[in-house]
């Protein structure tokens, strides 16, 4: 009776270890238990669930772009930009361009975004562009406005971009509100503008949403670098109330 009994528990220990062996993940290096497997799918899980966190609006912090922290900036337009920018205009931004004009997106201390201007003196023919053709006969008043134009300024938006991953973050909105509200309590700037690719409909909607129109399309912008295709451009603006 009692080596009945062993063998009948020995059974019963054999099939308990064949109901479990699906949950068991086994690979090249041995096996993996079935607690290992369950860690595995709650870290999986975690990683999909900050993901989708970090694609709801978040509140980056915005810096004046300097020395500590413009190799951050740097890494953020290598890793989303086609094209690279050379030393010298990261070293405008420091030291030529107004430093107001460039900001840093951080969150959580780190760079995730950036937008970086300069300042354009408005020519006449920028201003003849920005008449109407209805008529070649300008009244006095509007005389007297292309006048108050050619003192005035564009803010040329150099690069504007945000990591992949904090994307549709609202990260862009800010740093492009910031610049917009910047540029409006500035009189001496009448406008801001632009490049964007013909293809780029992100990008194109996004500057939409904020104001900006199509004013130019510029063939063969990016003549030099073979990764953009087509190298066409258009030239985009947004007036501001002047």
């Amino acid at each position: 009776m009692l080596l009945k009994n062993l063998k009948r528990k020995k059974e019963d220990k054999e099939e308990k270890i064949e109901s479990n062996s699906g949950n068991v993940d086994i690979n090249n290096n041995g096996i993996c238990s079935v607690k290992e497997v369950s860690l595995l799918s709650d870290k999986s899980n975690t990683s999909q669930e900050n993901n989708a966190l970090i694609k709801k609006k978040i509140t980056p912090v915005l810096q004046q772009v300097t020395k500590n922290n413009i190799d951050d900036l740097r890494k953020v337009y290598v890793s989303t930009f086609p094209l690279s920018y050379n030393s010298d205009f990261y070293n405008d931004i420091l030291n030529e361009y107004p430093k107001a004009l460039s900001r840093v997106a951080t969150y959580h201390n780190i760079v995730v975004g950036g937008i970086c201007c300069r300042l354009e003196k408005k020519t006449l023919k920028d201003i003849r562009q920005d008449m109407p053709t209805v008529s070649s006969d300008l009244s006095f008043s509007q005389q007297i406005n292309n006048l108050k134009l050619l003192n005035t300024y564009t803010c040329y938006i150099m690069a504007i971009s945000v990591l992949d991953l904090y994307q549709d973050s609202s990260i862009g909105s800010r740093l492009m509100s910031y610049i917009i509200n910047y540029c409006e309590n500035d009189k001496s700037i009448s406008s801001i503008n632009l490049h964007v690719h013909v293809k780029n409909e992100k990008a194109i909607r996004f500057y939409k949403k904020f104001g900006f129109y199509q004013k130019e399309y510029i063939r063969n912008y990016y003549f030099d670098n073979p990764n953009i295709i087509p190298p066409d451009v258009y030239y985009f603006q947004k007036d501001l109330n002047y």
